[in-house]
C-alpha cells in the first residue's frame, strides 16, 4: 500500500510540473453497448520518462474496468500507468500500477483497498511512468458503466 501512495505522490508531483505530452495517443473508439461503453486507444510512448496525453472523449459514467495490451514494442516491465481527472483524481485508484510487459491484462478500479467502480465526468489525461522504452505501445480499453441509458 505504501509503495501504491509513493507512486500516486510522485505522479501527481510530477503532472504539476514535468510531464510533457510526449505520448501520441491514436485509435480512439468509444463503443456504446446500451448502458456499457468501451473506449479504446492505443499509446505511443514517443520518450522516456514520465509522458503523458488528453484524451480526447469524455468519460462520463462509473468506469468498472480496464485493461491493457502492451504492442509490438513493449514498454519496460512494470510500467505504470495513472488516469487523472481534471482535479489530478486517479480514477483506478492506483491499480494500473506494475502492468506487465508481455500479457494482456485486466483490473477493477480501486478505492481505499476494494475494487470497486469509479463515477467520472469530463475531460482526462492518461499519464505513463516508470517506462524507459522509446517508442513503446500500449493498447487501453476503459470498461464504462453509463446509468442515464437504463430504460426504467
Amino acid at each position: 500500500m505504501n509503495k501504491i501512495l509513493l507512486i500516486l505522490v510522485a505522479i501527481v508531483i510530477s503532472t504539476s510540473t514535468f510531464v510533457r505530452a510526449d505520448c501520441t495517443i491514436s485509435g480512439e473508439t468509444m463503443i456504446s453497448y446500451g448502458p456499457m461503453s468501451v473506449y479504446e486507444f492505443t499509446c505511443v510512448h514517443n520518450s522516456t520518462g514520465v509522458v503523458s496525453a488528453v484524451l480526447s472523449y469524455p468519460i462520463n459514467g462509473v468506469v468498472i474496468g480496464a485493461e491493457t495490451d502492451p504492442g509490438a514494442t513493449a514498454p519496460t516491465d512494470n510500467y505504470d500507468l495513472t488516469i487523472l481527472d481534471s482535479l489530478n483524481y486517479d480514477i483506478m485508484g492506483g491499480a494500473l500500477v506494475d502492468r506487465d510487459t508481455a500479457n494482456t491484462e485486466k483490473v477493477a478500479p480501486i478505492l481505499s483497498t476494494l475494487a470497486q467502480g469509479q463515477p467520472t465526468v469530463g475531460s482526462h489525461t492518461i499519464v505513463f511512468a516508470n517506462q524507459s522504452v522509446h517508442n513503446a505501445i500500449v493498447k487501453v480499453r476503459l470498461f464504462i458503466y453509463d446509468y442515464r441509458h437504463e430504460v426504467w
